[in-house]
């Protein structure tokens, strides 16, 4: 799988982005209006090397903080906020 579009998705929680190490070809995540997910989820992408692009747009339990971690976790993924 190297693209995934998980956008507008109810069911996208934090146990859901905890299996998503199991895909580490991912190299596109689109999460938009993923509203459950939160800090503790996002810490599990940390383990996507692949990943070029993230769409977190309308998340609204991300902090600044943890998008900013991940975003030095992964220098070459592009995220939108």
């Amino acid at each position: 799988v190297v693209y995934l579009n998980l956008s507008f998705c109810a069911g996208v929680t934090d146990r859901a982005l905890a299996l998503l190490p199991a895909l580490p070809s991912v190299r596109q995540l689109f999460l938009r209006g993923a509203g459950a997910i939160t800090d503790a989820g996002l810490a599990h992408l940390h383990a996507l090397p692949r990943l070029r692009l993230l769409d977190l747009s309308e998340c609204p339990q991300l902090s600044a903080a943890a998008v900013d971690d991940l975003c030095a976790a992964l220098p070459k993924c592009t995220v939108r906020r």
